[in-house]
């Protein structure tokens, strides 16, 4: 294998793993009430910043905060 091929499969194996992420931000922030699309975008082009950040807001719907 040379290392343009591995470049590639790595780079394939990083946008799939996003796609994913993004896939699971949206459906989680559907299921919260939340424009999915958006967290979708968000999760799409922030990966894992989007994530935590939807952690945090479950966090403070929970706690009777509401939303900020």
């Amino acid at each position: 294998m040379d290392l343009q091929h591995a470049l590639d499969a790595a780079n394939s194996a990083r946008a799939l793993s996003l796609f994913l992420f993004a896939v699971f931000t949206a459906w989680w922030a559907q299921e919260h009430r939340r424009v999915a699309w958006v967290w979708f975008l968000g999760g799409l082009f922030f990966g894992p910043f989007c994530g935590l950040y939807l952690l945090y807001l479950n966090a403070q719907e929970r706690s009777g905060g509401g939303l900020p």
